[in-house]
């Protein structure tokens, strides 16, 4: 199930400006997903049956079984990303039935569509297995969206020089080996390690953590 992409859905496709995603981020962390919105999510219902938006009135257009379904979707960013998009006033319910229409009929994921202009500035290297990354920085990026409980957005390449970062890697041994690194401000870096280990003091705890 797409559970965390729909933000980055509506990053690529431009529909709210950056400023606006910034501040339906964090309008989202405080949302509470409606049945509605759930039920619109998964297309369950459309828009135009919509004519009360009430729990009570929902569960009559659904069976219990959608309705445990929907249910399910709590714990995702992309409903509360959604339902941050209706308590905000961007959308109302046919506007994101129409949204979540195009998202549905996406051929290519968010993701990699969003991975793939990083790619096109390495395509000259052939050492590069682009399947093969999707599915790991998939996997990273629903790591990320679950640790800090927040729509995570992959920003276009930079050409700007950054400020030093702190980094952790880790060697990943299987049919294919990889490593996979994070880099990131010290305050950041920092904040994802003590997330997953509550004993990090020093930036060598941090490093352990994150690794």
């Amino acid at each position: 199930m797409k559970s965390h992409d729909f933000g980055q859905f509506i990053f690529n496709s431009s529909i709210l400006s950056k400023s606006q995603i910034y501040e339906i981020i964090k309008s989202a962390k405080k949302s509470e997903p409606t049945l509605a919105v759930e039920a619109l999510f998964l297309q369950l219902i459309n828009s135009n049956e919509l004519i009360r938006e009430d729990d009570e009135f929902v569960r009559t257009l659904i069976t219990p079984r959608q309705e445990k379904r929907a249910e399910e979707l709590k714990d995702g960013q992309s409903v509360l990303f959604a339902q941050a998009l209706v308590d905000n006033g961007i959308a109302n319910f046919s506007k994101l039935g129409r949204i979540i229409d195009e998202y549905s009929q996406l051929e290519i994921p968010p993701i990699e569509t969003a991975l793939t202009n990083y790619y096109d500035k390495l395509k000259n290297h052939p050492d590069v297995d682009f399947p093969f990354a999707v599915d790991i920085f998939q996997r990273f990026h629903n790591f990320l969206s679950e640790t800090f409980n927040s729509t995570i957005i992959i920003l276009p390449p930079s050409n700007s020089k950054n400020k030093l970062k702190l980094g952790a890697s880790v060697k990943i041994v299987g049919e294919i080996p990889a490593v996979v690194s994070l880099l990131a401000d010290e305050k950041i870096f920092f904040d994802i390690a003590k997330r997953y280990e509550s004993y990090v003091e020093m930036i060598e705890d941090a490093h352990d953590a994150i690794s």
